[in-house]
């Protein structure tokens, strides 16, 4: 078998032929994935009970929400981080569709507006 490849094992997981590899095990837990409704932003984070607001002081700024699981590992992440002495902070986190939509538009109006001016030099 060539550099890099492995053979799958019936359980579905990889091994190697020979030199002692050792197997890869997912540490990542099921995660629910979420209705289509949010997953469009037809949501309000601030009324659902599946979102939480991030801590003021953990983001750029107030009313920031998110997934109440990405929430508490985001939270979790930040003191692990801060022990270490680095600095996290949230710059972003759950958009509405129209939140999303006004940020299209607005990059559309500036590629429009960038075109415009370069054309007319």
């Amino acid at each position: 078998m060539a550099c890099g490849q492995s053979e799958v094992t019936e359980s579905g997981m990889p091994s190697s032929s020979g030199g002692g590899a050792e197997a890869v095990v997912d540490s990542i837990p099921d995660v629910r994935i979420p209705p289509l409704r949010e997953l469009m932003g037809r949501v309000s984070p601030a009324q659902d009970s599946s979102f939480a607001p991030i801590p003021s002081e953990l983001c750029s700024r107030d009313g920031m929400h998110l997934r109440r699981e990405a929430r508490d590992a985001f939270v979790r992440m930040h003191g692990a981080a801060a022990a270490e002495g680095i600095s996290l902070t949230a710059l972003s986190a759950t958009r509405t569709f129209g939140h999303q939509a006004s940020i299209w538009r607005m990059n559309s109006l500036v590629i429009i507006y960038v075109t415009y001016v370069v054309l007319m030099k």
